[in-house]
């Protein structure tokens, strides 16, 4: 099995790899990592703090909820992401190591 800096370095690799991909679309800009830290901080909260498997549940989960509330909700604005942000408060609340993570403590 990996250890752990095994994983770490597969998810440095891994990041690489998607951060040389996305500037070939997006181009470079001073402010264009919040958005998408957001969104990764969203996905690793939602699956579970250190479970790598938690974190690709919580980017599905996160991306249905994006397309979902943006199909049903555009006629409100960007009011989706309100949405997804005081759900995210409200899962965190009940279950606050997420899908996968283990309980803290």
């Amino acid at each position: 099995m990996f250890q752990v800096r095994d994983q770490q370095s597969l998810g440095a690799v891994l990041a690489g790899l998607v951060g040389g991909l996305l500037v070939t679309i997006t181009g470079v800009n001073l402010g264009m990592g919040c958005p998408t830290s957001i969104k990764a901080f969203m996905m690793v909260m939602i699956g579970g703090a250190g479970v790598i498997s938690g974190a690709i549940w919580g980017g599905i989960i996160l991306g249905f909820m994006e397309a979902i509330g943006l199909a049903v909700l555009s006629q409100y604005g960007d009011i989706t992401y309100l949405l997804i942000f005081v759900s995210l408060m409200i899962f965190l609340a009940i279950r606050p190591q997420g899908l996968m993570g283990k309980p803290w403590g």
